[in-house]
């Protein structure tokens, strides 16, 4: 392979290099992998094991050369390569065999770009880990993905602030960014994560439009079995400026993209792409006021739902919002609903009036100040959306089903990007 007019030539010749690879074409179909029609279009996106015949790696020379022995009948799959993502040039490739040989370039990936950043508020850190700041991780930017079709997919998101920086990256910013895919409502969603940065060319995917995109809200505490494909970050593809992951989607599902930093409260930029063997849909969902909460119930604090005496038992919230608006409560027990565990363990939501002076009614008050109620589901988590007033003090009550049931659980209020609320434990 030769890059004309660039080996040499000050600074762009010096940091050009390129390289080229050979891979065994993967038998089947285009799943997995990614080989010959169906969702991978003919293209290999990802290398797995025993693929790779040879590898030059880049170098800084105008030409690189490779030989092998091929097998009868075998296919391969010739990948030229830059020494960097983004470097553009024109390239020669040429193939020399002792017989006859059949070489065809492999259709174009469809592709995707977008910068953002983590700021402020939407600063969340990781999903899970020792760093996850009690589900601080749904204030994370989230976008909306879909596809019309199977696609097989590979997203990379890359730190600007950190790549190829002399400086060390600013304290308790240092580890590599986390992405995560999620499938709301769980299902099908194939996947794995991948470890490599990736490449691609080609057309765009088209972004923003209706599909799924507008019927989807913001993730919150999502279930284990909805997060579909997970990198980077405390996921083990440490690179320290890039997560790279691959999964393949099922047509029309509503998934959420999901990018994250190793910590909570950490700011910067970041470009997330995409590519795709089919054309998706990428919408970035609106700006949420998020806060979580984590609580137990232990004791005489787990006082069970409103048809038992020790109700008013339970720990409370105090929520108060400086303008009406439309806001989600979720309530996500810490342990996993078990099939066939006591349905006194169910959990449910309740949302109170409260005391303008603060604290808790007292337990004869209960019923009467009761404003909402969610119903009480065999799951881990139950969910709540009303529309709330401004400027009234409320509770909101987490709770159990029966009595006497211990554990932990997150509570979790999200209302609208401008809004202006404050949420904490209810005194005594």
């Amino acid at each position: 392979m030769t890059p004309p007019g660039t080996a040499g030539r000050g600074k762009a010749g010096r940091d050009w290099g390129c390289g080229l690879a050979v891979l065994h074409a993967p038998r089947g179909g285009g799943g997995g992998a990614g080989s010959g029609g169906g969702s991978g279009g003919g293209r290999v996106w990802r290398v797995e094991e025993g693929m790779v015949v040879l590898d030059t790696g880049a170098s800084a020379g105008r030409e690189v050369v490779v030989s092998w022995v091929a097998s009868r009948g075998a296919a391969y799959v010739v990948v030229p390569y830059a020494r960097r993502p983004g470097l553009q040039a024109p390239f020669v490739l040429r193939a020399y065999a002792a017989s006859e040989i059949e070489v065809e370039q492999l259709p174009a990936s469809y592709a995707l770009g977008l910068a953002g950043a983590w700021r402020g508020g939407e600063a969340g850190g990781p999903r899970d880990g020792p760093a996850a700041a009690g589900g601080a991780w749904l204030s994370n930017p989230q976008y909306a993905l879909s596809c019309p079709r199977l696609a097989t997919v590979v997203a990379s998101l890359v730190r600007p602030d950190v790549r190829g920086s002399l400086l060390p990256p600013p304290p308790g910013s240092a580890g590599a960014p986390g992405l995560s895919l999620v499938l709301p409502g769980g299902g099908t969603g194939g996947g794995g994560c991948g470890g490599t940065g990736g490449g691609g060319t080609g057309g765009g995917g088209g972004a923003g439009g209706g599909g799924a995109g507008g019927a989807v809200r913001r993730a919150l505490q999502p279930k284990r079995e909805e997060v579909v494909a997970e990198a980077g970050g405390c996921h083990g593809d440490v690179t320290g400026d890039e997560a790279v992951l691959f999964a393949e989607l099922q047509p029309g599902a509503p998934y959420l993209l999901v990018p994250s930093l190793p910590m909570p409260g950490i700011v910067g930029p970041y470009e997330l792409r995409l590519f795709s063997s089919q054309p998706l849909e990428l919408r970035p969902l609106p700006a949420a006021r998020c806060a979580s909460l984590a609580g137990a119930w232990a004791g005489e604090s787990a006082g069970g739902c409103d048809l038992h005496a020790t109700w008013p038992c339970n720990p409370a919230y105090r929520l108060q919002f400086d303008a009406g608006c439309e806001c989600r409560i979720v309530l996500r027990r810490d342990a996993p609903w078990a099939r066939g565990a006591p349905l006194a363990g169910m959990p449910g939501l309740y949302v109170l009036r409260g005391p303008a002076g603060g604290g808790r009614p007292s337990p004869e008050e209960w019923a009467r100040c009761k404003l909402a109620e969610s119903a009480f589901v065999p799951a881990q988590e139950a969910a709540l959306s009303l529309q709330l007033p401004g400027g009234e003090p409320l509770l909101v009550v987490p709770c159990t089903f029966g009595p006497g049931v211990a554990g932990g659980y997150t509570l979790s209020v999200e209302a609208p990007a401008g809004a202006s609320f404050s949420f904490a434990e209810a005194a005594a």
